[in-house]
């Protein structure tokens, strides 16, 4: 059984408040990441995880730092993130100081944030959001 774990610690399990200058300065690649998104589907190597492993599952994108929230339970990590959006697949890296996971994304037209990543340390950034040799996450942003 996949537990959500695996994904907290592959793309990096992250928490941080941003200052008021932090959300100003925000550079227009990353406005549309800015809040709170919640895990509705996920899944990894081509297995789905169950909903109750990733339930409590909350990014937050706040300036360029990004919270990954795992569940309740959990202490958070604090690290940054970067996109690039010159050609597609649009490519997302999530950034601590130790670590730093290569992913793809994409905004549905409902809404809806797909991001893919790469799993293992030698792991190259994926290419499609098929999920087989990666992690696949999609989020819904949480109205407030």
């Amino acid at each position: 059984m996949v537990r959500f774990a695996l994904l907290g610690s592959l793309v990096l399990a992250l928490v941080a408040h941003a200052s008021a200058d932090d959300k100003k300065d925000v550079p227009k690649e990353l406005a549309p990441f800015q809040g709170t998104w919640k895990v509705v589907k996920a899944e990894v190597k081509g297995m789905a995880v169950p909903e109750k492993e990733f339930a409590a599952g909350r990014f937050i994108f706040e300036g360029t730092k990004v919270t990954v929230i795992e569940d309740e339970k959990s202490k958070p990590d604090v690290g940054t993130f970067a996109v690039g959006n010159e050609k597609e697949p649009f490519t997302i890296d999530l950034v601590q100081p130790d670590d730093k996971a290569l992913g793809i994304y994409k905004f549905d037209k409902d809404g809806k944030l797909t991001m893919c990543f790469a799993t293992g340390k030698d792991a190259t950034r994926p290419k499609e959001f098929d999920g087989k040799n990666a992690a696949l996450l999609v989020l819904e942003k949480v109205k407030q």
